[in-house]
């Protein structure tokens, strides 16, 4: 398995310019990514399309299944067969958090097909979690773990709200569900926010999703094409650059306690629950607790 592994990381090297962006994209380091580049990507809050995640997940399952379609291979074995990969790809990515919540969700979501099991995707979603956490507690403490689980949960239990509706309105709503969900997350770790990155990820999202990422696998099988993707790659580092000079909608926060992130979460589960009927008033209350937030003082402990 090492040796398959060292000689897929071997033909990643070979292109010169796309190699961070091919070992992160790919095989879900982000070592080799400049690292102007990727506080840029942190701080316009795009830094999630470069963990290898559902997105990832979904776009290699999708390319085996059509092949093994066209090769007209049974259910079962094609199941069996994207069970293996999903196995290998995870021991390939070294296990990172966000992986592994993709790969074992998959697996189940996949095995709950098979044998038709009919159990909700929230049921699954919660296996997975008490998988991981159960395999390592620690795991509860890992950023990636806590950011892909709670908007994972969120996006499912929600879906009505973004599924069967407009592409450019579905996008904007799975951006801004996001981004509220993984507010407290963010402001505990990071102690800023950028309230523009609902709008930067309904630009930057289909770019990685639909032209990046597709391309990045194309370059890797075929090498040729490294300063074709290049030239991709320079485009989105510029417009991340730029937008990340716009300060005036990033926002330094101070922890949020217990308390305040129960209440929060309250606010946006009604807000969420009741989007239909009276989300203008759940959305006053929201800005006006961010408001309340803004204002509260930093605690000055005197240590780093």
């Amino acid at each position: 398995f090492y040796l398959i592994k060292n000689k897929l990381l071997d033909r990643g090297e070979r292109l010169d310019k796309s190699f961070p962006y091919i070992s992160s994209l790919v095989f879900g380091n982000n070592n080799y990514l400049d690292e102007d580049v990727l506080v840029s990507y942190r701080e316009n809050g795009i830094s999630h399309l470069f963990a290898i995640s559902g997105l990832h997940i979904s776009v290699f399952i999708m390319i085996i299944s059509v092949f093994l379609d066209k090769i007209r291979v049974n259910n079962i074995i094609k199941s069996f067969i994207l069970i293996l990969f999903l196995l290998f790809y995870m021991f390939l990515t070294n296990f990172s958090m966000s992986v592994l919540r993709a790969g074992i969700f998959t697996i189940l979501l996949i095995i709950n097909k098979i044998f038709k099991l009919e159990i909700p995707s929230v049921n699954l979603l919660l296996l997975a979690f008490v998988i991981i956490v159960f395999n390592n507690p620690l795991n509860l403490n890992n950023v990636g773990f806590q950011y892909s689980f709670l908007v994972t949960l969120f996006l499912i239990i929600f879906s009505d709200l973004f599924n069967g509706k407009g592409k450019i309105y579905s996008l904007f709503i799975v951006s801004f569900m996001a981004f509220l969900v993984s507010y407290p997350i963010t402001v505990n770790n990071f102690n800023q926010v950028n309230f523009l990155s609902v709008i930067y990820n309904m630009f930057f999202v289909p770019y990685v999703s639909f032209l990046l990422l597709p391309f990045t696998l194309l370059c890797y099988i075929f090498p040729c094409l490294d300063s074709f993707l290049y030239f991709f790659i320079q485009k989105l580092e510029n417009a991340s650059h730029f937008l990340n000079s716009i300060s005036i909608f990033k926002v330094s926060m101070c922890k949020m306690n217990v308390l305040m992130i129960v209440s929060y979460f309250a606010i946006i589960c009604q807000l969420f629950f009741k989007w239909s009927k009276c989300k203008i008033k759940y959305l006053f209350l929201l800005v006006l607790f961010l408001i309340l937030h803004y204002f509260m003082p930093f605690k000055n402990n005197d240590y780093v």
